[in-house]
């Protein structure tokens, strides 16, 4: 299996298909991420079909997901093996692994774009925050920013505690839905990501790097410095991420709002007729406005 060693030595599984680069093709590579408790395979009913349109697609597992490697729980020695600051370099390390952004840089070779899902679509904002310059576009699907305030935060916690205590007591068995076809190997590594990257921590190394902005809230409150092109997809019937999707829209310069009808939060995997033809029409705009700005 295809993997890259991460900064801190974890190893993080990756596929790369098509062969598309910047001197071969018009089309942007597409960096594809999954959401908490999912996986690579989130996206098998997309893959295929972006391949039929000259894409070449990039997706990978979570450090303590599917194929990537399950370090050790966040520890008084260890703090931040599992955080948002660890999920963000994880991606720059796949993406580096496949030849699109180098890994001490802050632009890309190639120009791509960030798709992710729920709790990927939040850390792919927040690599964007920390490299404004590396990605050329984004389609958000089912993902929020965060929170403004903390009563929001903490009640978001409260709730992954609950989720990785279900974790600890009945193990894999707890996995709801398409999640039990991901390839999870660990309930040991899900209750580390739902504690350490889940869980909004205000002392995650990102969150104290952009204490100023406002630390873990930075994100929701600072929306209006995300300068990419942005595609904000939400399912019809996704009530959790409804309203987190319409603030995104409005809080975004250079954002549009898509709704998939007749689906909900798992639509790209239960209605991807409906999921794929809007996002090939959310692609398609994100590629003229790159256009605009290669014009430029």
């Amino acid at each position: 299996m295809p993997t890259t060693v991460s900064y801190d030595g974890v190893r993080i599984f990756y596929q790369s298909y098509g062969t598309n680069n910047a001197n071969e093709s018009h089309l942007p590579v597409l960096f594809m991420t999954h959401g908490f408790g999912s996986g690579s395979k989130l996206w098998d009913a997309q893959v295929p079909v972006l391949l039929r349109h000259g894409y070449r697609v990039i997706t990978w597992d979570m450090r303590g997901h599917a194929n990537s490697e399950c370090p050790s729980a966040n520890s008084e020695q260890a703090p931040n093996t599992y955080s948002k600051w660890s999920q963000i370099h994880d991606m720059k390390a796949v993406l580096a692994a496949c030849d699109v952004l180098p890994l001490h840089a802050t632009t890309g070779k190639q120009p791509f774009f960030m798709i992710a899902h729920s709790m990927g679509g939040m850390d792919q904002l927040l690599f964007t925050m920390k490299w404004p310059k590396a990605a050329s576009g984004l389609l958000l699907y089912g993902t929020g920013p965060g929170f403004k305030g903390d009563r929001g935060r903490l009640g978001w916690n409260k709730q992954a505690a609950k989720i990785a205590h279900s974790y600890g007591t009945k193990g894999l068995d707890a996995l709801i839905g398409s999640d039990r076809t991901k390839g999870h190997t660990s309930s040991a590594g899900l209750i580390a990501a739902c504690l350490g990257n889940y869980t909004q921590r205000e002392d995650d190394p990102l969150a104290l790097e952009f204490a100023a902005m406002g630390g873990q809230l930075a994100l929701a409150r600072n929306l209006n410095t995300i300068e990419q092109p942005t595609a904000v997809m939400i399912g019809q019937y996704d009530k959790t991420f409804g309203r987190a999707s319409d603030m995104m829209a409005k809080d975004m310069p250079n954002a549009t709002l898509y709704k998939v009808m007749n689906g909900g939060h798992m639509a790209c995997e239960k209605t991807p007729k409906e999921f794929n033809q809007l996002m090939f029409v959310a692609l398609a705009e994100l590629q003229k406005s790159l256009s605009i700005s290669a014009r430029l």
